[in-house]
């Protein structure tokens, strides 16, 4: 792959990405409300943050 369609590819997966965090946020929203959503994302983070290798290691 040439470094010119390299960039393209990551300028394309970065703006999907970001763009697709918005738009999904938007939905959850909408079907959950926004303190389900917030809720739910937070026991999520504190489940998982701790297990993760990394964590494990610095701390």
């Amino acid at each position: 792959m040439e470094a010119a369609t390299g960039t393209s590819v990551l300028y394309v997966w970065s703006a999907l990405a970001n763009g697709l965090s918005i738009f999904g946020g938007l939905i959850s929203d909408s079907y959950l409300g926004r303190f389900r959503v917030i809720a739910i994302g937070s026991l999520f983070s504190l489940v998982v943050s701790p297990n993760h290798p990394i964590f494990i290691f610095y701390h």
